[in-house]
């Protein structure tokens, strides 16, 4: 790697300036429900660590077998596979904590060549990220590991001026924070805009003045046959069970398939996650193997309205219309397609099921033992009570909320895009900072050239150093190495 440097400035091996240590590989069967915690890549979260997504090990197991991956105070922790990039220091209230695969644990070998901070800062940049992107291997799943860090370079300022570039970016992230703070407000905003929009719809506020324009429409008691339980506030609503609006509940079949995503050249079957967020994904898939089990008659189609009889109690009942399709999709057993008379507008219904009063619906109808995996039968589903008005209404209801939901997601759009400006804006401000321009040189700043070269010097002027037990590759080396060949203002191949 070959970059132009401020003078006093050196390019060395990463090894040379910072230990690093990946986690044990370890198995399921040695979690347990209480003990040491250990990490893994999830517990890492906007560079702190998330206590209560740990997974435990054995006090025993861990103090006989896995000592030397206990993290300590001052630790920099960071994801070393999937997602990369995700950092943590490590405080004193963190510990007791255990290192684990696909975590790595970095600190300066020697605190007068390097700074915690400042190397913290290294592993944020892309500096640092497109080194580690460059030796990951993987297809499915990047990572890399201490056999890929011992061939990557660092960047080395002189001491201080490390020193005023860490405090120049947290004066510069403390703005940035602040900014992203506010920013994340919105989206509960946003979400409880969206069913207050919903709740007003179904309690007939949201088309009051449009009744009142058009007084002549046919009230639901005239639409309908039997008679109805309960009121809402406007007479012209009733609650009324949904089996009075299906014709038909078809429900697919379950089998064995690959685990691959659909393509125009097979058949697939879905998986609830391909209506679990509102709109329907044909990607969320399986291969069908078997040309036996294929039927025509269970191909999704455009217009079809799709619900999830099992899920998580939060997700078990959500529903999507196709908006369009390219693929051969088969439903599941755990996918329905529903049917509906011409009494109810399918559209209305799906924008129902999302609100409050229908989610409460769902999930006081919904069985199972286990939070992770809830069930809604055919039964129970046709049980479900909404509120119902006239199809011009529920037409003109559907105009509002899409028209009010598009207004809400043109604001989350932007929101977004703003967030990702900040996150480029603060990777801008890193990459300013190892080009050597966020701060001013100060010429009365040692050369970290000078401080290698004294290190090494003093060194070679010992007469007979002492000869020291050869370290395991487990133990970490309490002080830099004095003997390494820092490379100054070269390339680094």
């Amino acid at each position: 790697m070959s970059m132009n440097i401020p003078d006093g400035w050196e390019i060395v091996k990463l090894k040379d300036v910072v230990f690093f240590q990946e986690g044990p590989g370890l198995r399921k069967y040695q979690f347990k429900e209480t003990g040491i915690p250990f990490l893994n890549i999830r517990t890492l979260k906007d560079e702190k660590v998330i206590l209560n997504l740990c997974q435990y090990l054995d006090f025993e197991e861990v103090y006989t077998k896995y000592q030397h991956f206990l993290l300590n105070e001052g630790d920099i922790v960071a994801s070393s596979s999937g997602t990369l990039g995700k950092t943590a220091l490590i405080y004193k209230e963190n510990l007791p904590l255990m290192l684990n695969t696909s975590i790595i644990r970095f600190r300066p070998h020697y605190e007068n060549i390097s700074t915690r901070d400042f190397i913290h800062l290294f592993l944020k940049s892309q500096y640092f990220l497109s080194q580690a992107k460059t030796a990951s291997t993987g297809s499915a799943q990047v990572n890399f590991g201490p056999s890929h860090l011992e061939k990557m370079w660092f960047i080395l300022p002189p001491l201080n001026e490390q020193k005023r570039i860490v405090a120049k970016i947290d004066a510069l992230q403390q703005h940035s924070d602040r900014i992203k703070s506010q920013l994340e407000a919105i989206k509960p905003l946003l979400d409880q805009f969206r069913q207050s929009v919903l709740s007003a719809a179904f309690r007939g506020d949201l088309t009051r003045d449009w009744r009142e324009k058009n007084p002549d429409i046919e009230p639901a008691e005239e639409l309908l046959k039997f008679p109805t339980k309960r009121n809402l506030e406007m007479s012209d609503y009733k609650w009324i069970k949904l089996k009075y609006f299906i014709d038909k509940i078809q429900a697919g079949k379950n089998f064995k398939c690959l685990e691959l995503p659909v393509n125009n050249n097979t058949v697939g079957i879905v998986k609830i996650s391909a209506v679990t967020w509102g709109k329907f994904n044909a990607l969320e898939t399986k291969t069908v193997d078997d040309i036996t089990k294929i039927e025509p008659s269970l191909f999704i189609n455009q217009g079809d309205f799709l619900i999830s009889r099992a899920n998580t109690i939060e997700l078990v009942g959500a529903s999507v219309i196709v908006d369009s399709i390219s693929y051969k999709i088969m439903i599941s057993d755990k996918v329905w397609r529903v049917f509906f008379n011409n009494k109810i507008n399918k559209q209305y219904v799906n924008l129902y099921l999302k609100s409050k009063l229908g989610r409460n619906e769902i999930e006081s109808k919904a069985t199972g033992n286990q939070l992770s995996m809830r069930n809604i039968s055919q039964d129970a589903f046709k049980d479900i009570e909404i509120s119902f008005c006239s199809l011009k209404e529920q037409q003109e209801i559907v105009r509002r909320i899409e028209t009010l939901f598009k207004l809400a997601d043109s604001i989350e759009q932007q929101y977004q895009q703003t967030q990702t400006q900040l996150e480029t804006l603060n990777q801008s401000i890193l990459a300013k900072a190892f080009r050597g321009e966020l701060v001013p040189q100060d010429p009365n700043d040692e050369p970290a050239s000078v401080l290698l070269d004294r290190i090494k010097a003093e060194k070679a002027q010992q007469d007979q150093p002492k000869r020291t037990k050869k370290k395991s590759s487990k133990t970490e080396p309490k002080q830099l190495d004095l003997n390494c060949d820092f490379t100054h203002k070269s390339a680094i191949k």
